[in-house]
């Protein structure tokens, strides 16, 4: 039997979206595993680290959206950023809707999550949401134009093979607009009246609400923000609320697109490198001890911007280095070459996992091409060397 449930999915180690582009596919991923699951979506809000949703369905295809979206997320996430390993926490968040008071309470409170998070002033100031799509006429705002509706048009926009109706249509940025694929105008019916929906979208939360919800012929309890909001380390529902009245929010932070920005855009080229994963994580660290104390940031925002997690570190020495000869012990590093430790567990590129000795060649450190004595005739320094060389290693030691 369908039902109406309001789903959530986090990744509250990393961020969703870095930039622009990633939000167009995530939303354009949201719309097609709905169509794919046969979910009906309502409303949804894309946060930086979780993605909120109602839909009309059975709990089976409700929980196989939830799935369907981590896999597809993931997959285009890793493969773009070139990273490997999991995105989102584990499991998923069901919260069954019964009642038009429960009902209302629950789109409000989605509607309004930028505001909740302090991303913006008010539930209309965040992009990511369904909020600036009900009620645009009677609200003053421009209708959504679909500059892009050719479905072969529409596919070059897609992943490959992608199954979507033909009422499908998208902007002219390749998102695909909300209108096409939500069930907006049942949302407008529960809110009865544009300035009803202007209410509930600043109405602050409170015991009121929960008498309203009381007056449904059903059991369940009342809707709060903390039975729809997953359980985040980085921010208690007090503080929730208080971006709710509008405490937290300041024009002047920096969101976590931007703080993803910065840091791809300045610290990750200056490393010669196409992504943040690709860099080590003593490079990591060092670039978010230079962000707090140049940005005046949050620690828990430049983490997840930076995706360190915790991770059990081992220099790459004690990995590759073979046994030494006739049980003589190895000779010590020479002066003016020192070790860098190589991450062997974080989320990270896949070339990083591969010291440099692995590689053709010598398996002794790379001081033995630069003069070492008492190494004897082991392997062939100068193609070791090279091989450090064509690996950016310049004079590092051991990698």
């Amino acid at each position: 039997m369908k039902q109406l449930y309001h789903f959530c999915i986090t990744c509250h180690g990393e961020v969703l979206f870095r930039d622009d582009e990633d939000i167009r596919q995530i939303t354009n991923i949201l719309a097609l595993e709905a169509f794919t699951c046969e979910v009906e979506l309502w409303v949804d809000a894309v946060m930086s680290t979780h993605l909120h949703g109602i839909g009309c369905a059975e709990q089976e295809r409700i929980i196989r959206l939830c799935r369907m979206l981590k896999m597809r997320i993931t997959k285009y996430h890793r493969a773009r950023h070139l990273a490997d390993g999991p995105l989102f926490d584990p499991g998923c968040f069901l919260l069954r809707l019964d009642g038009n008071n429960h009902i209302l309470a629950a789109l409000s409170y989605v509607l309004r999550n930028g505001l909740h998070h302090g991303q913006s002033a008010t539930p209309f100031a965040y992009p990511h949401c369904s909020a600036n799509h009900l009620f645009r006429k009677d609200l003053g705002k421009d209708p959504c134009v679909a500059a892009i509706t050719a479905r072969a048009d529409i596919a070059r926009h897609l992943p490959r093979r992608s199954a979507f109706p033909d009422h499908f249509v998208m902007d002219r940025n390749g998102l695909l607009l909300r209108e096409c694929f939500e069930n907006l105008p049942m949302v407008e019916h529960y809110y009865r009246t544009p300035r009803c929906f202007d209410y509930y979208m600043s109405r602050l939360s409170g015991e009121e609400w929960k008498r309203e919800q009381q007056e449904d012929p059903i059991s369940d309890k009342p809707v709060t923000l903390d039975r729809l909001e997953p359980e985040n380390p980085n921010e208690t529902l007090a503080s929730m609320l208080a971006s709710e009245k509008g405490r937290n929010y300041s024009p002047s932070r920096l969101s976590d697109q931007d703080v993803c920005q910065i840091i791809d855009g300045q610290y990750v080229q200056g490393y010669h490198k196409q992504s943040v994963y690709q860099l080590s994580q003593d490079r990591r660290i060092r670039i978010g001890d230079d962000l707090v104390r140049r940005l005046h940031l949050a620690p828990s925002q430049v983490r997840r911007c930076l995706a360190l997690r915790e991770v059990s570190t081992k220099t790459a020495s004690s990995e590759w280095r073979p046994p030494p000869p006739n049980g003589r012990r190895w000779p010590k590093t020479p002066r003016g070459l020192h070790t860098e430790r190589v991450e062997w567990h974080f989320s990270g590129d896949l070339s990083q996992r591969q010291p440099v000795g692995r590689m053709r060649g010598s398996l002794r450190p790379l001081a033995c091409a630069v003069g070492g004595r008492g190494w004897g005739a082991w392997g062939r320094q100068p193609r070791a060397f090279l091989a450090g060389k064509a690996a950016g290693c310049g004079q590092t030691g051991i990698l």
